[in-house]
């Protein structure tokens, strides 16, 4: 994958979490009946559950990408040097 795709599929992902985090509160907003107000505490608490995971795991998979397109960027470094390296000692010879 090129750095774009994995720019590209950060930002949906992203797009995502805050679709999520939207329907999440707008449940918790739509409890207007009596009853409810007996089990709010049970939505309340996991729609926070779900809000913690999920701002944990966005960095996470953040840093993952960013090691990733690190990793990959010092290898191609890496060859290229190697290349030029042993072409010069080629044509020395």
């Amino acid at each position: 994958m090129t750095t774009y795709e994995l720019l590209f599929n950060a930002q949906v992902n992203f797009l995502f979490f805050i679709n999520i985090i939207y329907a999440l509160f707008n449940k918790l907003k739509a409890f207007n009946t009596p009853d409810s107000y007996k089990y709010r505490h049970r939505y309340s608490s996991s729609s926070s559950i779900i809000v913690i995971v999920l701002l944990v795991l966005v960095p996470v998979v953040v840093v993952v990408v960013v090691v990733v397109v690190v990793v990959v960027v010092v290898v191609v470094v890496v060859v290229v040097v190697v290349v030029v390296v042993v072409v010069v000692v080629e044509v020395s010879n």
